[in-house]
C-alpha cells in the first residue's frame, strides 16, 4: 500500500477509528520498532519511546494530521527526536554517575560489547552515518523518507549514505582479512 494509505490511516486513527489503528500499527509498527530499538540499544527505553510516539500522534490536531504525506517518515521523525531527548538525557545521567564515582574512588564498569562482526563494525561508525544505516535497514525507509525524516535534501542523504557504506566497508575490512588468514 501507498504511503498516502498510511497517511489516511493515521487520521482515521485519530478521530477514534480502531480498526485503522490496529491496521496503522501493524504496517508501520515494526519498521518504527527495529529502528528505535537500533537506535536506542535498549529495548526498555525504545518502548517508552515509541509508545511516547504513537500518544504524540493522536494528540496531533486532525488538521495537521490531513497534511501529511508518509505516516512512516513522520512518525520515526517524531521517534527520532524523542530518542535524541532520551539519549541527551542518558549522556547526562552517565555524566553525573562519572563524577559522582570519581569523587568516590572507583570506576564505571565497562559497557557490554557484542561479538558480531557487522553490529561491532556498525557501532563504530560515526552517529551520523550510523544513524542511517539504521534508517535505511532497519527502518527499511527510502532515501526520500530519510529526507523526510531528518529534515534534509535527498541527494544530501544519498551521498551521505554512500559515505556511510564505505565507513562500514572499510570497518568491516579488517575483519575479512583477519578471517583469511
Amino acid at each position: 500500500m501507498p504511503a498516502s494509505h498510511d497517511a489516511k490511516l493515521l487520521l482515521a486513527m485519530s478521530r477514534g477509528d480502531e480498526t485503522a489503528a490496529r491496521t496503522l500499527h501493524a504496517r508501520v509498527g515494526p519498521r518504527l520498532a527495529a529502528y528505535t530499538r537500533a537506535f536506542l540499544r535498549n529495548d526498555a527505553a525504545a518502548d517508552d519511546v515509541i509508545q511516547q510516539t504513537w500518544l504524540r500522534a493522536v494528540s496531533r490536531s486532525p488538521d495537521e494530521l490531513a497534511r501529511i504525506d508518509d505516516a512512516l517518515a513522520w512518525l520515526i521523525r517524531i521517534a527520532r527526536s524523542i530518542a535524541l531527548n532520551t539519549l541527551r538525557a542518558r549522556s547526562r545521567a552517565s555524566a553525573t554517575e562519572r563524577q559522582h564515582a570519581a569523587m568516590n574512588g572507583s570506576k564505571p564498569g565497562p559497557a557490554p560489547t557484542d561479538s558480531a562482526s557487522l553490529h561491532a563494525a556498525v557501532e563504530r561508525l560515526s552517529d551520523d552515518h550510523r544513524e542511517l544505516i539504521l534508517l535505511k535497514h532497519i527502518a527499511d525507509l527510502t532515501f526520500d523518507q530519510i529526507a523526510l525524516t531528518l529534515g534534509e535534501n535527498r541527494s544530501t542523504i544519498a551521498s551521505r549514505y554512500r559515505a556511510a557504506m564505505d565507513a562500514l566497508r572499510s570497518h568491516l575490512q579488517p575483519n575479512r582479512e583477519a578471517a583469511h588468514a
